[in-house]
């Protein structure tokens, strides 16, 4: 079982790892893959807004801030 931290860590850890692949040259099917998973993926801020405000968020108790 991961604690709520550690989910944030990965959630965040993934974003950075797709952007980071964007920054290669890769076959044109996995940059249309990166790319569409990208598009509604969320940013590195967006996670740590949702993870200092879970009281306001719907799924609050499945993160928490990073230590």
């Amino acid at each position: 079982m991961t604690m709520p931290g550690e989910r944030t860590r990965a959630l965040r850890w993934v974003g950075e790892f797709l952007r980071d692949c964007r920054a290669h040259e890769l076959p044109e099917d996995l940059e249309r893959r990166i790319d569409a998973i990208l598009k509604d993926y969320p940013s590195s801020e967006a996670i740590a807004y949702a993870a200092q405000n879970n009281g306001k968020m719907s799924f609050y108790q499945w993160l928490l801030p990073e230590e």
